[in-house]
C-alpha cells in the first residue's frame, strides 16, 4: 500500500476504485487497455498529480451519468473540481524542478493529459487547449521522443509504457495542429517507426493503434515538407516524404485487412477503419482546390459515414434522456466527421455526418461533437443563404442549385477555430474564390457550454 492510498480519504479510494473499474476502460474505448487498467493505475500511486487528476475524472464522468438520469442540465461536480485543484497545485509544484529525469517527466505528462481530460469532459474548451499546449510544449523542450529512444533498455523499468505515452501525445499533438492552427504547436521529433515489419499481421489492437498514430504524425511531417517545397521550390524531401507515407499506408491498410477476419467488427478495429480512411482523404485532397475537386472522394467520404453509423448505433431506448457525454483517450472519429460535414458536397451524406456529430454527445481533448454539429449546421446556413446574402458583380455568376450544389462564389472552408473566453468559439472561412485574401475572411462565433451551442 503506498503512501498516497493509506493517506487517501475513504471517498478518494472510492474514487479510485470506480477509476480502476470503471472509468480507465471508458476513457480507453477499447485501444491500449493495458496501459489503462494496469500501467495508470500504479502511477496514481506514484504521484499525487496523476492521483488526483484520475479521481477528477472519475468524479465527473459519475456525475455526467447522475444529472443525465435525473434530467439535469446542470453539473456541479463539487468534489471533482477539488481533486482537480489539488492536481494542478502538485503539477506546478512538479515541473519547477529544473532537471526531473525521465520517469518524472513521463509522470508529469501522463497528469497533464489527465487534467485535460478532465477540462474537456466538463467542456471548458480554454482549459483543453491551455493543458494541450503546455503538454506538447513539454513534450518538445524534453525531447521526450528523442530520449525513449536512446534509452530503450532502461525504459523497462518505466512504470508508465513509452510507447503508450506517447502515441496519447501524439494524438494531442493532431488535435492541437488541426484545431489551433494559428497557435503555432511545438513541432514533435520526427515519427516512430513501424513498430512491426511491413508484411507481419497485427497481432492486437494496440499494435494498430500505435501504427496508426505514427502514421497520422508522419502525415503531419509530409506537410511540413509540402509547405517547405512551396516556399523554397525544392520538392524533393516532399516526394520522399510522400512515397515513404504511402507504402508505410499501404502496408497498415493490408495488416488491418488481414486483423478483420478474425476481429474485424469490433468498434476497435472500425475506428482504425474510419481513421485510415480520413488519412487518405487529407492526403489526397487539397485545400487550396476548387469546390469540385472534393467530389471524386465522395465514395470514401460516404464509406466514412456508414462505418460511422454501424459504430456508433443509435441505442433502442424508449426515452428522450440525452446521454451522458462521453471522453475517450483514443482515436476519435469527430474530427473526422466534421471534415465530411464541411467538405462533401453530397447533401445527404453531409446531413448524416452532422446527425451522427448531433446524437453522439463526446468530447475527445480538443474535439467536440456538439461543437462541430453545430459549426457544420451554420456553414450549412451560410451556403443555403448565400446567394441571397452575397451579390456578385459581372463577370461572376452563381451556379447554386438548392440542396444539390453550392458554386465555388458561395461554398465556404474553414481557415481555423480560436476558443476565445467565457465559452466562445470562433470559426474563421473564406469562400473558395476568396483565396486567402485577409479581404476575403469571415468569422463565425457560437457560444458552446459543453452540451448546446448557439450562434
Amino acid at each position: 500500500m503506498t503512501p498516497i492510498y493509506a493517506q487517501a480519504t475513504p471517498r478518494e479510494k472510492h474514487l479510485f476504485h470506480v477509476f480502476c473499474a470503471e472509468t480507465a476502460g471508458q476513457v480507453s474505448a477499447g485501444f491500449d487497455g493495458t496501459f489503462w487498467s494496469v500501467d495508470v493505475p500504479q502511477a496514481c500511486q506514484l504521484h499525487p498529480a496523476i492521483w488526483h487528476s484520475a479521481l477528477a475524472i472519475a468524479s465527473a464522468q459519475m456525475t455526467q451519468i447522475t444529472w443525465t438520469m435525473d434530467g439535469s442540465t446542470q453539473h456541479p461536480d463539487d468534489v471533482g473540481f477539488k481533486q482537480y485543484t489539488k492536481a494542478i497545485g502538485h503539477l506546478v509544484q512538479a515541473t519547477q524542478k529544473t532537471d526531473p529525469s525521465f520517469e518524472e517527466q513521463s509522470l508529469i505528462l501522463m497528469a497533464t493529459v489527465l487534467l485535460l481530460g478532465f477540462a474537456s469532459l466538463r467542456g471548458n474548451f480554454n482549459q483543453v487547449e491551455f493543458f494541450a499546449r503546455h503538454g506538447l510544449e513539454l513534450f518538445a523542450k524534453w525531447d521526450f521522443r528523442e530520449r525513449a529512444k536512446r534509452g530503450q533498455q532502461s525504459l523497462r523499468s518505466n512504470v508508465l509504457s513509452v510507447r503508450s505515452l506517447i502515441s496519447l501525445l501524439d494524438n494531442l499533438f493532431v488535435q492541437y495542429s488541426w484545431v489551433c492552427p494559428a497557435a503555432n504547436p511545438p513541432k514533435p521529433a520526427q515519427s516512430s517507426p513501424a513498430a512491426t515489419s511491413p508484411k507481419t499481421p497485427f497481432t492486437n489492437i494496440t499494435e494498430a493503434y500505435h501504427e496508426y498514430q505514427a502514421l497520422q504524425i508522419a502525415h503531419l511531417e509530409a506537410l511540413r515538407a509540402q509547405a517547405l517545397g512551396s516556399t523554397n521550390g525544392d520538392w524533393q524531401p516532399f516526394r520522399d516524404i510522400r512515397q515513404a507515407w504511402l507504402r508505410r499506408l499501404s502496408a497498415c491498410k493490408a495488416k488491418l485487412l488481414q486483423a478483420r477476419h478474425e476481429d474485424g467488427q469490433s468498434k476497435p478495429w472500425l475506428m482504425l477503419q474510419v481513421g485510415l480512411l480520413g488519412l487518405q482523404v487529407c492526403f489526397q485532397g487539397k485545400a487550396i482546390a476548387n469546390e469540385l475537386y472534393w467530389d471524386k472522394l465522395i465514395p470514401k467520404l460516404r464509406r466514412i459515414v456508414d462505418i460511422a453509423e454501424q459504430v456508433f448505433e443509435k441505442p433502442k431506448t424508449h426515452g428522450e434522456r440525452v446521454p451522458a457525454a462521453v471522453f475517450h483517450f483514443a482515436p476519435s472519429p469527430l474530427g473526422i466527421l466534421y471534415m465530411v460535414a464541411s467538405a462533401c458536397r453530397e447533401y445527404a451524406t453531409r446531413t448524416r455526418a452532422i446527425a451522427l456529430l448531433r446524437r453522439m454527445q463526446q468530447r475527445d481533448g480538443l474535439l467536440d461533437s456538439g461543437l462541430f454539429a453545430c459549426l457544420s449546421e451554420a456553414k450549412m446556413r451560410i451556403e443555403a443563404t448565400g446567394r441571397d446574402l452575397v451579390g456578385l458583380t459581372e463577370p461572376k455568376r452563381c451556379t447554386c442549385i438548392p440542396e444539390e450544389y453550392v458554386c465555388g462564389h458561395h461554398r465556404v472552408r474553414d481557415v481555423g477555430i480560436e476558443f476565445l473566453e467565457r465559452g466562445l468559439v470562433r470559426l474563421n472561412f473564406e469562400s473558395f474564390d476568396g483565396g486567402a485574401r485577409p479581404e476575403g475572411m469571415k468569422s463565425l462565433t457560437v457560444l458552446c457550454n459543453g452540451n448546446w451551442c448557439k450562434r
